[in-house]
Order: C-alpha cells, then structure tokens, then sequence
C-alpha cells in the first residue's frame, strides 16, 4: 500500500502535464507514492509523450472525455494510496508540498482534506485558493466582479473568503479540483466525485460532503503551486458556460433544503446568472473592436467639422448621407486591418496597433483613390482623421486593461526583456532556440552555480539589478536546474511586477505567464505561430481580402506585374479557398510543420539570384511557420508580384 496517491486527468495540455509530472516527481522523492494519470481522449500525443518520458507513471486511456470527476474516480479506484491527491495537469508544484501536506493531514485526525496557496503563471495570488458556500449572492459578487471592488469584504467577496487572511491557515467551506489533498477513509465515507458533475462543481459537492461528514476543509499557506489555469476549456466560451451553469444547477438540485416551487426559482436565478456571465464575456471580447469602430466614426465626425469649418468656412459642409456611408466603411476596413495584423483578441500590443494603423491607413487611401468622383471628399480629411486615430486607438488598449486585470498597466512593450536564470548549458540552450525571434532580448543570464543555489538573497539580488538597470519584464526559470521551492521564493518576492516562464527546453516545453493563455514563445522545437487557430485564421482573410484588391486592381496589375499570368488564373481559387498566396520553400515539407494549402508563391525571397540548392529551405520553412505574422505575407506577396 502507498502512502500518496497523485490522481491527474490530462485533456489536451501535453506541454503542461509534462512540466507537472517533472515537478510531482521531485517532490514524491522521499515520499512512498504513485502517480496515475488518467487521459480524457487527447489528440495531442500526450499519452505517448508519458509512457516515452515517464515510464513510472500509470497511465489510464480514456476513448471519449468521460468529464472530470468520472476520470478522477478512475484514477482513484486504480489507486492505494492512504492519501488521495487529485491535480490539475497545468499546475507545478515546490519539492516541499507534500511532505507539508502530509504532516498537516496528520496532524489533526479530522482534517479531511486540504488545498494549498496558490498562484498564477505572472506571480498574482489566485483566490479560488479558498472559497465560500456558492449562494446566490456570493456568486453574484463573483460573476459580476463586484468583488473585486471590495476584495477584504465577507459581505461582498465571501464566494473567495477575501476577509481571511491568504497568508495564514483556515478552515473554509470549499477547496479548488485543481488540487485537493483527502484522506481516503474520508472517502470511503462519503464516496467519490458525483460523476453527473461532467466538469466544474464536483469540488464544491465535494467540499460539502466532507464538511457534513464531520471533518474539516484547511486552507493550508506554507505550500505553494503555481496553477496556470484555464487551459483545457477557455472562460467566456459556450461551453464553459454551459457546463458551469449546469454544475450550479445539479449542486442546488442536490444540496438545497427548499421545496420545488424554490429549487425552481433559484433554478431560473442561476440560469440568468450563466446567461448574464456568456454575455459578459462575450461584450468583454467584443469591446476592442467596438471601441475602434466608434472613436474611427467619431474623429471621422470630428475631423469634418474641423476641415468645414477651416477650409470652407462651413462647419456642415460635409453633413450628407453618402459621407457618413462611407466613414461607416472605412470604419470597418480599419477593424478588418487591426484584426488581420494581430491587434485582436488580447488588444495589449503597441507594435501591432501602428503597425495595422499604417497598412490599414495606406489601404483606405488606396480605396479612395478608386472612388467615383462624386463619392468622393478630401484626401486631407483621410490624413486628419487617421493622426486622431492612432492616439485614441492606444488609449483604448489602457482602458481595456485597466478594465479586464484592474490596473493600469501600460501598453506592451515592443520586444520581451529576458533574464535567462539556469546552467551555462541551459542558457546556450535558451539563445540557440530563440535567437532568430525579433521580439525577444535576452537581455541578462543568471548562470547558477553552487554557491547562488546556497543563497537565495544573492539570485533575488542579481534579479533585482537586471529589472532595474536593463528594464527586464520577463524572467524564464530552467526547472531541470532551479528546484521549484527557488522559483516560487522568487515569484513572491516580486509578485506580479515581472511576469514569469517556467519550462526545460530539453523537453520542449515553456509554460505561459498567463493564467488564461498557452506558452506562446517562439522556437522551432516550441510553438509554432502557424499551428495557431487564431493565425490561421488571419492568414485565409489575408487571402481572401488581399484577393479582392488584386481583382479591383488587376488593369494596373496587369500593366505592372511581371507576374501578372500567375496573378490572373489564381486569384480566384485563393478567394475560394483552393490555395494560398504563400506557401513554404521546401519541395518536400518538414511534417512537423503545420499543413498549408497548395501555394502559389513560396516565402524565400532571393536576394541575389541563388539558387534553391545553395539555401536550408527547411530552416527558412521552419522560421516562416515560427514567426508568421500577416505582414510577413504582405511583404512577400508585394515582392514576388514586382520581382521577375
């Protein structure tokens, strides 16, 4: 019989399972324990990367997603443990977790079961640490974010149990899944998971079984995790909403005291609470575009009062129908241009917002210049407006996230500034695969020998001086050469100033510094851009877009082209879908590079007449699906259609 028991349902997150499993075994080290994971369908070759790289490892393969808490009940009838953890595969945790686990546990007899301290990828406290009783007021509170105006309050933030301190030992009603630490006779006691929650709820109805059965939930704050949160199913989505409201209608179902006239009626609370929390989300992501829209409407407005009233002496002069039809349209080419360069869905990037601003800019004056004359008003007034713009354009990036995080915390910075903390062999590992990414300035490497590993002042130190001198805004921890104990001090003492990666490029995994997004550096052996939904998707509206001006144009095309026969016979099968514009170099493609469609010119760009023999096509392709972005297709196609 084992002492500790690690349950983890995996679902599609390859790269963080297997930083999870990493750090599970350097904290099971003296620890008699197994680790079960239990696999929910996966398409991404998680199962395969576990049994190549952790053979000690059980494995259960699922042939549908059974849902969350049937997967756990497998893993925990496959298991012996006297103690049970269940583990989200996206969280990491210190070498010191369980053995503190282990000694609280045992310390009281009615503990039942214990959750840990936890923190995001960027260093921020996560609050579902601890958690309340879900009434409907808490979850008011919570889905509406009115907590997060009064986040000490029990009134107002009870749903988080904000007035108990995080920095001290509790008893609280609810523990997160994401890591519950149990007795297992608590669970002979009270059963398993309630496999009718398919996926959220199930910790909450747990929490409440082990309460009722008369022994104690702890919030436990010498242990900390890193939980990166949200990577199997994203927030905001309908499936996320629907499976939230339906937990919250089973758990009332299940728990509630009241009659079937008030078991409906809370019902029908909680049905518009999940329809309230979908369009919440949904207005939330919908509010860049929809800002862009109106303030391009407005200084349009504004721009032709002032030009009116300047050059003509009239400040209506342009107050008829056909202007605004056309303001209305420029509008839209601008929202189209921001979201084809990127500036959408996170609205976080000052780089992508000039740049979409000066494509999208060139591109209208382009249309007008196409106009009939009578449609026709002022290139100088396409000027005025587009120098408002850009100004207004960046202010809405600080209002959105001031809105979403809370805090105003500027526009991005052009490029990431890393401190690079692990061996020499790390680092040169570490410049090697990311040294071809313009965005990224390896800007301080901390090689860490025997005597910064005994001295944990002396790493904060050298941190410290790398963020003030050399305005580093990112540290990436090598965890096969820092333990997770170094790294997470390090995350505390810095909290959310600098945000944080945590990977082992032997293992090709960076994890996020979001909580709510994937690992998003860029290296050939990490990820890839093109392999992105999101940027495939920019790169067919490029096709299409690109193709409809090519068709508008096609006489001057015609006329200046040397590609103009290539152009005419294929701009139609790339509107339709049939093929895209470019494509890769190599004649027989790397198939570990995300597929494209039948290209109709390749991304090497000859600047001396070379031939394709005397260039690595695969390295180009590797770059080209590595560091795509829509301009990188723009900048091609205008070569290839004006080169011979």
């Amino acid at each position: 019989m084992k002492e500790l028991s690690i349950i983890i349902v995996n679902y599609n997150v390859k790269h963080f399972l297997r930083a999870c499993l990493a750090s599970v075994l350097k904290a099971v080290h003296n620890i008699n324990a197994e680790i079960i994971v239990v696999d929910n369908d996966s398409i991404d070759d998680s199962v395969e990367m576990v049994k190549a790289e952790f053979p000690q490892v059980k494995v259960i393969v699922n042939n549908e997603n059974v849902g969350f808490s049937k997967a756990n009940n497998q893993g925990i009838l496959a298991s012996s443990g006297e103690y049970v953890l269940i583990l989200n595969p996206d969280t990491l945790v210190s070498e010191n977790t369980f053995v503190n686990c282990l000694a609280e546990i045992k310390s009281e007899n009615n503990i039942g079961a214990i959750g840990v301290k936890m923190y995001d990828g960027s260093g921020a406290f996560l609050p579902e640490s601890k958690r309340g009783n879900p009434t409907l007021w808490s979850s008011f509170c919570k889905f509406s974010g009115l907590w997060q105006f009064f986040p000490k309050s029990k009134l107002f933030n009870s749903y988080y149990q904000g007035h108990l301190d995080n920095e001290n030992d509790h008893n609280v009603p609810v523990l997160t899944g994401a890591f519950m630490f149990m007795r297992r006779s608590v669970l002979d006691i009270i059963g398993l998971l309630d496999e009718r929650f398919f996926m959220y709820g199930e910790d909450i109805d747990l929490s409440f079984r082990i309460i009722d059965a008369g022994y104690k939930n702890r919030y436990l704050s010498n242990s900390s995790i890193v939980h990166f949160k949200g990577e199997s199913t994203k927030k905001g989505s309908f499936t996320y909403t629907k499976h939230f409201y339906n937990a919250m209608r089973l758990f009332n179902e299940k728990h509630s005291s009241g009659g079937f006239l008030f078991n409906s009626l809370i019902n029908i609370l909680i049905l518009i609470l999940g329809v309230f929390s979908f369009l919440k989300a949904l207005v939330i992501k919908l509010l860049p575009p929809i800002y862009d829209f109106l303030i391009v409407i407005a200084i349009y407005v504004l721009a032709a009062k002032f030009w009116g009233h300047f050059y003509f002496g009239n400040i209506a002069y342009y107050n008829y129908l056909s202007f605004y039809f056309l303001i209305t349209g420029f509008a839209s080419i601008y929202i189209l241009g921001f979201f084809l360069m990127g500036k959408y869905p996170k609205n976080e990037n000052i780089v992508k917002t000039i740049s979409a601003w000066i494509v999208t800019t060139l591109a209208i004056v382009l249309t007008y210049s196409f106009l009939p004359e009578s449609m026709r008003f002022s290139r100088a007034l396409i000027i005025i407006a587009a120098v408002g713009i850009i100004p207004f354009s960046l202010l809405g990036i600080l209002l959105y996230q001031r809105i979403i995080t809370g805090k105003w915390r500027g526009l991005k910075e052009a490029q990431t500034k890393i401190i690079v903390i692990g061996s020499n062999n790390s680092i040169q590992q570490f410049k090697h695969a990311f040294e071809s990414n313009p965005q990224l300035d390896i800007v301080s490497a901390i090689e860490l020998s025997d005597q910064k590993m005994n001295s944990k002042e002396q790493l904060i130190i050298d941190i410290k001086k790398a963020i003030s001198i050399l305005n580093a805004n990112e540290i990436f921890f090598c965890t096969k050469d820092i333990s997770n104990n170094e790294i997470f001090n390090v995350m505390n003492h810095f909290g959310a100033q600098i945000k944080y990666r945590i990977g082992n490029l032997e293992e090709g995994s960076i994890e996020s510094s979001s909580k709510n997004t994937t690992g998003n550096w860029k290296a050939t052996s990490l990820t890839l851009n093109l392999s992105q939904s999101e940027i495939r998707k920019q790169k067919r509206i490029f096709d299409i877009v690109s193709g409809i001006i090519f068709l508008i144009l096609f006489p001057i095309l015609f006329i200046f082209s040397p590609n103009r026969k290539t152009l005419a016979v294929n701009i139609f099968p790339v509107i339709f879908g049939f093929k895209t514009w470019i494509g890769y170099a190599s004649e027989t493609v790397n198939p570990n590079l995300p597929k494209l469609k039948t290209s109709i010119f390749s991304n090497f760009i000859s600047s001396d007449n070379e031939f394709y023999t005397t260039v690595n096509t695969d390295e180009i392709d590797s770059n080209y699906a590595t560091n795509y972005t829509v301009l990188t297709d723009f900048n091609i196609l205008v070569n290839k259609l004006f080169s011979v």
